[in-house]
């Protein structure tokens, strides 16, 4: 693995890129890597995702904070994505841009702002 990018582990599921960035989102990176295994053990497809109990997602999401929102969000974006929507609930600029580099395998640096994708991609091309 390159530097220390979760988003490579999670290429083979690609939607679980998605729930990454939206449950590490102004959180700490402890928190929300258990957390985001935690998910992803208790809802494996994001069939059993979008249906999750809002009770259950709110303890299994809270350390993570805002968990009403996130949860919320997590079940619609998997609504979402299901349904084929173009517009996916919790996806924003850097969610969209990990999900161009490590599942399509964008491989250039225009227009990435983020410091750590762009970091990994001036490691993946030397």
């Amino acid at each position: 693995l390159s530097p220390s990018l979760l988003a490579q582990e999670l290429v083979t599921e690609p939607w679980h890129v998605y729930v990454a960035c939206c449950l590490l989102n102004r959180t700490h990176r402890d928190p929300g890597h258990k957390t985001l295994w935690r998910v992803l053990h208790l809802w494996p497809t994001l069939e059993n995702l979008s249906e999750a109990d809002p009770d259950i997602m709110l303890g299994a999401i809270r350390s993570c904070g805002f968990g009403h929102v996130r949860g919320l969000a997590l079940r619609r974006m998997a609504t979402d994505i299901l349904s084929g929507s173009d517009h996916i609930t919790g996806v924003g600029e850097y969610a969209s841009q990990s999900y161009s580099i490590f599942v399509h395998g964008r491989n250039t640096k225009r227009g990435v702002k983020d410091h750590e994708l762009r970091g990994f991609l001036e490691w993946a091309r030397s």
